[in-house]
């Protein structure tokens, strides 16, 4: 089956991500008249004439337009968006760093060094030894920015995967509903997590001292 142009399919990606609200969307949806040309007819009609406000809206248009996406690009163009946050540390880096953690739990190994290292860190409330302590909302966003040299560096390198095809998202999802994709990077590049020199902010010791910090707080009798 065709699919859609990509334009079209970073939208409605966007939109069933949870990117875009329902109202943008379908604004943004009655203005694309040239939509109907890359659909079939019923199918134009149904969507644009789907109840946005209905709470199982992304639900149904996600399993309508299903056939017509490339899933894996739409999820490759969501990781870029992730990592041109952390790059430039706008008002989203801290969330953006909230992402990539989660991604990380997720089984995006790639993203080891930012979401299982500084966005680690911020999530569960450690300083630079692993030591825990409870930063303030200010506190965070400035334990972020002071880290942010790193955390941009690592997204540099994860760009560079992708671009590359060393990590190739394809279009099907796990038992969790997670995105599977294609590693290909070297076994050098898969044990990266920020570099080897002593002034690396996220070491593989302090990582230790981190996982085993998260289980004491997880197991405290044990």
């Amino acid at each position: 089956m065709r699919k859609l142009p990509l334009k079209y399919q970073y939208k409605l990606g966007s939109y069933l991500a949870n990117s875009t609200s329902s109202h943008d969307f379908e604004q943004w949806l009655y203005a694309q008249a040239e939509l109907e040309d890359h659909l079939p007819e019923e199918i134009y009609l149904e969507l644009i004439s789907y109840p946005f406000s209905d709470k199982y809206a992304k639900h149904e248009v996600g399993k309508l337009i299903a056939p017509f996406l490339n899933a894996g690009k739409i999820e490759e163009q969501r990781v870029h968006s992730i990592l041109n946050d952390l790059i430039t540390p706008t008002e989203s880096y801290l969330e953006a760093l909230d992402k990539a953690n989660q991604m990380y739990n997720q089984g995006y190994g790639f993203f080891g060094a930012i979401g299982g290292g500084i966005g680690l860190m911020i999530d569960v409330g450690l300083d630079d030894s692993g030591e825990h302590i409870d930063r303030s909302p200010i506190e965070k966003r400035q334990f972020a920015i002071k880290n942010h040299p790193e955390v941009k560096r690592e997204a540099h390198i994860i760009k560079s995967w992708l671009d590359s095809g060393k990590i190739a998202f394809l279009d099907e999802v796990d038992n969790w509903g997670d995105f599977e994709y294609e590693d290909r990077r070297s076994t050098e590049d898969k044990e990266h997590r920020s570099g080897h020199t002593k002034n690396d902010t996220i070491s593989n010791s302090l990582l230790e001292r981190i996982v085993k910090r998260i289980q004491e707080k997880l197991n405290p009798n044990h």
